[in-house]
């Protein structure tokens, strides 16, 4: 096994597996974390002898989604470039040359948000919207596109949940992010429920409604892991060029609409 460090990022080989550990805590979106995110991966394409990578994080959270008191200190400028990057980071993922896997550790905080409009991009009616916000999920938001992005996913069942909470904070979800929903999610309604709702699910709701592809007990997480790499892709691997082509004309409209923003 091989570790090398990456700031908060922390990407482990082990044989043709690349797991990457995000070490953040809370493991907040900002653009530290995109920064890392992306430069952990060109890490794992430097090493030839990889055919798949694993995302995960350390402890209890693997993302408590959009690093919202950043964000609120931002100016109009950099919240673009924010969410420029953020986007491009998506992209990246959704059509990364090897198989991508996420592996969906819990989390549970209470943190205060104080929003901006800018997040949602609606630049002419800027205004605050100070709340309260609970963050049981251990994917909100733009941390729940970040998974949705992955080829497989697979969600440990202790207590967590998978959620975008945009409408409950009054913000928008810009059209190339509804792109990637509307992309990945398996049905109409489970697209409307996610967006118009904001409801929240449990692993095996989220099971349920084709939004993670496999739910373990906590301590079985990485062994699901292993079990499905090496039962459902092939010994040898894909052509690394022939991979990315496939899912760029895939997810074309998306990869387009996520690399073009704003």
């Amino acid at each position: 096994m091989q570790v090398k460090g990456d700031g908060d990022f922390k990407v482990t080989f082990e044989n043709d597996v690349a797991i990457i550990t995000m070490c953040k805590g809370e493991n907040k979106i900002n653009i530290e974390f995109i920064e890392q995110m992306c430069a952990a991966l060109d890490k794992v394409l430097e090493n030839p002898a990889v055919k798949t990578v694993v995302t995960t994080g350390q402890g209890r959270f693997y993302s408590n989604g959009f690093d919202l008191k950043w964000i609120a200190e931002l100016g109009l400028e950099s919240t673009l470039n924010f969410m420029r990057k953020y986007s491009q980071m998506l992209a990246k993922i959704l059509t990364f040359p090897l198989t991508t896997v996420a592996a969906v550790n819990v989390s549970w905080d209470i943190y205060e948000a104080k929003l901006v409009a800018l997040l949602a991009i609606d630049i002419k009616h800027p205004r605050s919207n100070p709340g309260r916000a609970i963050s049981e999920g251990h994917a909100y938001a733009g941390a729940a596109l970040i998974s949705l992005a992955h080829d497989h996913i697979i969600m440990q069942t202790d207590r967590g949940w998978w959620c975008m909470n945009e409408v409950h904070l009054n913000l928008k979800i810009p059209y190339d992010l509804l792109g990637l929903l509307k992309e990945k999610l398996s049905s109409g309604q489970t697209v409307h429920e996610v967006v118009v709702l904001g409801k929240r699910y449990t692993a095996k709701e989220a099971l349920r409604c084709g939004i993670v592809h496999e739910i373990c007990a906590p301590t079985d997480l990485m062994p699901t892991v292993f079990s499905w790499i090496n039962n459902n892709l092939p010994k040898a691997g894909y052509d690394r060029e022939h991979l990315q082509t496939m899912k760029e004309d895939l997810y074309k409209d998306t990869v387009v609409a996520l690399k073009a923003k704003l």
